[in-house]
């Protein structure tokens, strides 16, 4: 203490300087970057590079250190993940840049302190994950085949019977073949119905009436009728073969 009483103050430290100080969580591998990073990169090339051979080893190898800025391991390093000459890596490296999966920056890897003329190559890998496809709701399409667990209607079943269909999911109206209408005559002569011949195929043409018919077939085509005999039998009333309609349209 000086003689007047007063205490002293001590001057400041000096600034640091020396190498920076890291913060404690960044954990940092040797030749890389981050390694939380790494494992995700050698996911990355293992799952989805076209590589093979020596040339996915190295490959693997610049992964095991890759880092949010790249990664710089040696080729020393490399030599030892591929178990090959350094020619050998060296040429792998060549080919993973022709394949685009890898770009090679000469000079600028290495930390922060690190001498420029002492820095080694910055490492990035290209490989990226392909997009996953996308099944829209519209892309179904019907080709008039029901499914192999979907019940025919003509079984008696509902089609609700089975519950709602799952979201995303495209209601599909199945294309059947329709019914022909039904009229009165049709129950008793199923053979001569001219309007549901008609109904099932309207470009049918009705030919004139013949003469040699039924008289009643020149005003009700499905009344064109002839009696046939044969020895032995008892007559039969027959479709006329020149203007009954479903007779007229078979023959040539």
């Amino acid at each position: 203490m000086p003689r007047d009483g007063r205490m002293a103050l001590r001057p400041p430290p000096p600034p640091h300087r020396g190498r920076p100080r890291r913060p404690h969580h960044e954990v940092i591998q040797a030749n890389g970057g981050p390694q939380h990073v790494s494992v995700e990169s050698v996911a990355l090339v293992l799952n989805y590079s076209r590589a093979t051979g020596r040339d996915k080893l190295v490959l693997v190898g610049i992964a095991n250190h890759d880092g949010d800025g790249g990664a710089w391991p040696s080729l020393d390093t490399l030599m030892v993940y591929a178990s090959a000459s350094r020619r050998s890596v060296q040429r792998s490296i060549d080919a993973l840049v022709e394949l685009g999966e890898l770009d090679v920056v000469k000079n600028a890897g290495g930390q922060r302190d690190t001498r420029n003329d002492r820095r080694p190559n910055l490492y990035r890998i290209l490989v990226t994950r392909p997009p996953e496809p996308v099944d829209s709701p519209g892309d179904t399409e019907d080709h008039g085949v029901p499914p192999a667990d979907t019940p025919s209607p003509s079984r008696g079943v509902s089609p609700g019977s089975h519950g709602v269909p799952p979201a995303g999911t495209r209601k599909v109206l199945r294309t059947t073949t329709p019914h022909t209408p039904h009229c009165d005559r049709h129950r008793r002569h199923r053979s001569s119905c001219v309007d549901c011949a008609s109904a099932a195929a309207p470009a049918i043409t009705i030919p004139p009436w013949c003469g040699s018919c039924d008289p009643a077939g020149e005003h009700d085509p499905g009344q064109r009728l002839v009696e046939t005999r044969t020895r032995g039998r008892p007559p039969a009333v027959t479709r006329c073969p020149r203007c009954h309609p479903t007779t007229a349209r078979s023959t040539p």
